[in-house]
This record gives structure tokens, sequence and C-alpha cells, in this order.
């Protein structure tokens, strides 16, 4: 006995289109991650320029150091998390360009969906559109 002829698949003629625009919304993103990191830069620059002026350091209960070094700290941890975001949105945004690596950019959206209110629009339509079984198909050929 033959086996029954597989069922014709379905090509939703939006996918490539709703891909397209993903991509470009994950390069804004990555665009935003960058501003952030130059606004991160440029506030750690501002404090450390005012924790050093000698006006600040007279005072013996203003511990100037100690607090630039909790500041420093905090600084590097959020430019880290920035940078994350950055590469990885970027890294997706390729992905997705060539059709790559899914799960890579389903990870991606998860963590953007921890941005809001952006990050969150762009994750949640990222796993709608590359759940779809025609999108997966496209990843699959």
């Amino acid at each position: 006995m033959d086996n029954p002829p597989p069922f014709p698949s379905y090509q939703n003629p939006n996918d490539e289109s709703h891909l397209t625009l993903l991509v470009i919304f994950h390069f804004v993103m990555a665009f935003f991650s960058l501003l952030g990191f130059a606004v991160v830069i440029l506030q750690f620059t501002f404090m450390g320029a005012l924790v050093s002026n000698p006006q600040i350091n007279k005072d013996p209960q203003f511990p100037a150091g100690a607090m630039m070094g909790i500041m420093s700290a905090l600084f590097i941890f959020i430019g880290v998390i920035i940078f994350i975001s950055l590469a990885m949105n970027l890294a997706s945004a390729f992905f997705m360009q060539a059709r790559k690596n899914r799960m890579f950019s389903l990870v991606t959206a998860g963590l953007n969906c921890l941005s809001f209110p952006l990050g969150t629009a762009l994750g949640v339509f990222t796993f709608i559109v590359l759940n779809r079984d025609s999108v997966k198909q496209i990843y699959q050929s």
C-alpha cells in the first residue's frame, strides 16, 4: 500500500514582510540600546567629575570615594546589561535576515520582553511571528 501524499504546506504571504519588519525593529532596538549605553557613559563621566570636585570632598560626612565606588559598580553593571541587549538584538536581526538560528531570536525576544514598553511589544510580536508553522518552514528550508 502506498503512503498518502503529504499535506501541502501553507505559506502565509505576509511572512516575509513580517520577518523584514522584525529585522528592522531589532536594529532599532539595538540603536536604542546604543543610546542607553551612551547615556550611562555620560552619567558616569558626570558623576566622576562631580565627586572629584574639591569643594565636595571638604565635607568629612560625605564619603565621595565610597560613593563613587558604589556608583561605578552600578554603572558597570547597567552598562554590561545594556551592551548584552545591544549585541543580542544586532545578532538576532542578522540571523533573522539570513533566516537562521530561530531559537536565538526567540531567546532575544524573551529578554526584550523585560524592556517595557517597546521591548515587550517587540518580544511579543517576535514570538507570534517566529512560532508560526509557515515561518518555521522558511527557517528549515
